[in-house]
């Protein structure tokens, strides 16, 4: 398992240096083109899809980083006791929400986006695939919100506390 997660890791930061790469280099043709007069317009649209699915898989990294947003106050309101429980709640209840949203995005793509067979104006390619992005980054949010918190705070709810006199 292991093994798959730094795997994940590896893919995630592996895909993002391209993204930006790719990203990159399309900017500066386009600017390049614009000044010199040759037309490229595929390069707008294509840069937008690309910041998209950059986005996205930076959210993913983002959760493994532990730098994504959070209410604290809706921990911190109660009792030490109790905040574990609720930590550990809160983070469940974020990656049940990733799970959701992921789903909800794959049915969307399914019944609506493909469906209609709707296609980018400048590129023609099925719009199906750039809605992909969103259902990429909640998964991928999902898995690292499964990795970096709600199991380890599950697994500190059944942990012994120690107390000045020893375990509790």
């Amino acid at each position: 398992m292991k093994k798959i997660i730094n795997g994940l890791d590896s893919f995630e930061k592996v895909i993002g240096g391209i993204l930006v790469g790719i990203l990159f280099i399309i900017l500066i043709w386009q600017t390049v083109s614009r000044n010199i007069g040759i037309k490229a317009t595929w390069t707008d649209e294509t840069a937008r899809y690309l910041f998209v699915l950059l986005t996205y898989i930076g959210a993913g990294l983002a959760m493994l980083l532990g730098k994504h947003i959070k209410i604290d106050i809706l921990v911190y309101i109660w009792p030490k006791k109790i905040r574990k429980y609720m930590e550990a709640m809160g983070s469940v209840v974020a990656m049940l929400f990733c799970i959701f949203v992921c789903y909800q995005t794959v049915v969307y793509n399914i019944n609506v986006v493909a469906g209609a067979g709707r296609m980018s104006p400048s590129l023609g390619l099925p719009m199906s695939i750039p809605y992909t992005a969103v259902s990429i980054g909640y998964f991928l949010m999902g898995v690292r919100l499964l990795q970096v918190e709600v199991l380890p705070k599950i697994r500190n709810l059944f942990r012994k506390e120690k107390t000045e006199g020893g375990e509790v």
